[in-house]
């Protein structure tokens, strides 16, 4: 081990640092419901065992590039989620 000044210590053990797994994004898509009622896509339930710690963003098209504005009135439609770490990885 070497510290800031250059200094070696005469032991040193060897050290892993591992890389952080690969987050996981699981959706359980809602029930059906019936317009003129909407559902609300944010509920943890829709993302339960995924990664802890994601923040979720949410887009009306797979490339996310259009934001989903409503996502917490979600209409008749096919949206998409995206979670982030904070360390920026994305699923």
């Amino acid at each position: 081990m070497t510290n800031s000044s250059g200094c070696t210590s005469t032991e040193s053990i060897p050290v892993v640092i591992s890389a952080p797994g690969v987050p996981v994004l699981i959706i359980t898509d809602p029930s059906a419901v019936c317009s003129p009622n909407t559902v609300d896509i944010t509920n943890s339930s829709i993302t339960d065992g995924s990664t802890p710690g994601l923040t979720y963003t949410y887009w009306t098209d797979s490339e996310a590039t259009i934001p989903y504005s409503t996502p917490a009135a979600a209409t008749a439609g096919t949206y998409y989620i995206k979670g982030t770490t904070v360390s920026g990885y994305l699923t």
